[in-house]
């Protein structure tokens, strides 16, 4: 029977039923558009202490396979030296010395990264002197694999060290992994001494803890549980712990970290168009030299454009090398017709790096006496009143003899100086006094200087004030 043949009521619902299946089909591969949009510009990646990772790596596999996570850093893995990675897609394998006590390998810290989504050509070691950091650039974004061991504190000093230069030398930078650092302000139930340096150490260096969404314990053993892992980052970082895959009989949950990398694109000013001779610029014979001499290397950077267009570099790179190209060709021809200009001198500051030290000294003392509780004399509230005293009398008395010295630059530049623009000078003086006092001068010194330049106008002299 055909579908011409059928009644008009299953005709109807026939042609319901099709048009529902088409809707979801609609629905699904929009859906699938979407995610594929959003995998581009997310980084998803993962921390977890294995508690040695032998018997683990399938499930791991699974793992980062299931919840579509680019790279995942295990800590714990309890591996030796020199020994072999236990799958392919295992990158940057770590191993520790054995430990005498036990005589296990407790230590060791890898990679493992999703096949699917990256290859080991994506990820860049960045060399560091602790065996305890693993650092590596995905994808234009630093990331530091961290793992601290419990109960020794110059360890941790160790790390915040190099945590600090890397830091200094990557500014889109995340440090993930098991810091064995606990603190109150984590919402934890009790702080510990590596939070308390932690906490302090992202206060002096500006960056913050990326705090989980939902349930944030990632520690859970019996009835005791913590929150010793943490993802430390500059970017925009999604945080979250998973506790519904089962990974082995490790007493830690994985911390699952979404970074979004789409940003808008801002125009990147460069440094080498700056302090060019602007008034050369106008001058309409050196702009037809420079349209000439352009043109007369049209055919040369034409091909080495080609070139890079053409070669098997990613996209990237090609834009890096064309914008080298092009600024090697504008900085040749400004050079050759335009040339830089003498940028002004700065003016000199009042206040010099020895007052700046000093008044910080100042400051510093000021809070740790309004902070103590304590009222010993040796190191109470009389104390650090007493210090804070003696640092304000040494700046009051700086500040005077910079004042003094700043007079003296005066005295022996007016005398330099003839007559007439002497009391310009202080004309301007006296009209800037109105508004402020001028920074290191007394207004008295104003009336005395211009009086004495009027009765003698030939050679002034300040050995008298």
């Amino acid at each position: 029977m055909d579908f011409k043949d059928q009644p008009t009521d299953t005709k109807r619902k026939l042609t319901e039923i099709h048009k529902k299946i088409k809707k979801n089909k609609y629905e699904k591969t929009q859906k699938n558009q979407k995610i594929t949009k959003q995998e581009k510009n997310t980084i998803k990646f993962a921390t977890f202490n294995s508690n040695n990772i032998s018997g683990k790596i399938h499930l791991i596999q699974d793992f980062i396979k299931r919840e579509n996570i680019d790279f995942m850093y295990i800590c714990e893995a309890g591996i030796s030296p020199g020994s072999r990675p236990l799958t392919d897609n295992i990158i940057f394998q770590i191993g520790h010395e054995r430990k005498v006590e036990t005589g296990r390998y407790p230590y060791g810290h890898l990679l493992v990264y999703n096949e699917e989504k990256a290859n080991t050509e994506n990820f860049i070691p960045i060399i560091t002197t602790d065996p305890f950091i693993l650092a590596f650039k995905y994808r234009s974004h630093v990331f530091c694999g961290i793992y601290i061991k419990p109960l020794n504190t110059p360890t941790i000093k160790a790390t915040l060290e190099q945590m600090t230069t890397l830091l200094t030398e990557h500014r889109e930078i995340t440090f993930f992994g098991d810091f064995n650092a606990r603190h109150k302000s984590f919402k934890d139930h009790s702080s510990n001494a590596y939070g308390t340096i932690l906490i302090k150490w992202m206060k002096d260096n500006g960056i913050h803890r990326i705090e989980p969404s939902g349930n944030q314990w990632t520690f859970i053993k019996n009835t005791s549980h913590s929150i010793p892992d943490h993802i430390i980052s500059t970017c925009k970082v999604d945080a979250f712990v998973d506790y519904h895959n089962f990974l082995g009989d490790s007493d830690h949950r994985p911390l699952i970290g979404i970074m979004h990398t789409e940003e808008p694109h801002n125009i990147h000013k460069s440094n080498t168009f700056r302090n060019w001779n602007r008034f050369r610029m106008k001058d309409p014979e050196v702009r037809e030299n420079i349209m000439l001499h352009i043109g007369s290397l049209e055919d040369e950077t034409c091909e080495r454009l080609d070139n890079i267009i053409e070669g098997n570099l990613p996209a990237q790179e090609k834009a890096e090398e064309i914008e080298k190209i092009i600024c090697e060709l504008y900085t040749s021809t400004l050079t050759l017709f335009v040339g830089k200009s003498n940028p002004k001198k700065k003016k000199q500051n009042f206040l010099s790096e020895d007052l700046l030290k000093k008044e910080k000294k100042c400051e510093h003392l000021y809070h740790a006496w309004k902070n103590i509780s304590s009222l010993d004399s040796a190191t109470g509230k009389k104390h650090l009143w007493k210090c804070y005293m003696d640092a304000r009398k040494e700046l009051s008395s700086a500040i005077k003899d910079r004042k003094k010295e700043i007079f003296r630059e005066f005295c022996s530049f007016t005398e330099k100086c003839e007559p007439s623009e002497v009391i310009k000078i202080v004309n301007s003086m006296s009209k800037a006094k109105k508004r402020r006092i001028p920074e290191g001068l007394k207004p008295s010194f104003i009336s005395t200087y211009k009086d004495h330049h009027r009765k003698k106008p030939p050679r002034p002299s300040c050995q008298t004030y």
